[in-house]
Formats: C-alpha cells, sequence, structure tokens
C-alpha cells in the first residue's frame, strides 16, 4: 500500500525536523459580519515560527499581519481593521482585529498574510457575512475575493 510509506516517511520528517518545523507556510483566517452588529471580526491565526520571521516586536509583527488582510466595503471603500488582541496558543499566534460598522455583503477581501516571506505562502479565510458562509483561499497574485 503506497498511503501508509507516504504517512511513515511522513511522520518520520516531522521527527527529525523537529516540533516547531513546519514543512507548509500556511494562516487561517475568520471573517464574521451581521449587518446591524458591532462590526466586522476577523481572527487570524499564524504559526509562531512564520509570526517571529516577520521581524521586529510583538507588536509591529501584529501590525503587519492586519496590514496584510484588506477589506473594502460594497461601494469599494477600504475598511479599517484595529487590532483588538494578541495571544499565542501553543505554536499559534491568533490575532483578533475589528471593524466598525459597515455595509459588507458584496465588498470584497484580499489576504496576503506572508506573501512577501514565503513564496508558497497559502492563506485560508472562512468568511460568514449576514449568515451566508464560505471558503475562500488565498495564494501570491490570487488579488481580492468577493463577499457573499
Amino acid at each position: 500500500m503506497v498511503a501508509p510509506r507516504i504517512a511513515g516517511a511522513l511522520a518520520g520528517v516531522f521527527l527529525l525536523t523537529g516540533a516547531g518545523f513546519h514543512p507548509m507556510h500556511t494562516s487561517s483566517a475568520e471573517l464574521t459580519y451581521a449587518r446591524g452588529g458591532t462590526g466586522a471580526v476577523v481572527t487570524v491565526r499564524v504559526f509562531t515560527d512564520d509570526f517571529a520571521s516577520l521581524g521586529g516586536t510583538d507588536p509591529e509583527r501584529a501590525g503587519r499581519v492586519r496590514d496584510a488582510i484588506r477589506l473594502t466595503a460594497r461601494g469599494g471603500a477600504p475598511v479599517a481593521l484595529q487590532l483588538r488582541s494578541a495571544r499565542r496558543v501553543e505554536d499559534v499566534v491568533e490575532l483578533t482585529l475589528v471593524a466598525a460598522p459597515v455595509a459588507l455583503a458584496g465588498g470584497r477581501l484580499r489576504d496576503e498574510v506572508l506573501f512577501g516571506r514565503y513564496g508558497d505562502q497559502i492563506n485560508i479565510v472562512r468568511v460568514t457575512v449576514d449568515g451566508r458562509t464560505s471558503t475562500m483561499l488565498f495564494t501570491r497574485g490570487s488579488g481580492g475575493k468577493g463577499l457573499p
């Protein structure tokens, strides 16, 4: 069977490279917004070693992650995101970003977290706007995507 051999080989790679290394560069995020609510909330999760690779202090790194998430309202106006919190959870840094209430249905999202650092970076965002949920995949050069 090929699958067990591949799984065994991958397990060996992880054991040899140490617990802090991961072979893929990914981040995940969730964006939630409900009309009439208090505003949009974006929760971004980045591996701690990838976060550290951004250089500078933790607040500077958090600012770089925040700036890599670009949100625009339905009419195309940029939506400012503010850092509400940042915390480490095991091997992940979790950042919570918030925006004032604005019409997001029909707006756009772009997630470029760590694109300037890793050529193979992949970002996955689960988006829920006014009860409609979709999942978006961002790779270098993929541009912005329409919100549901």
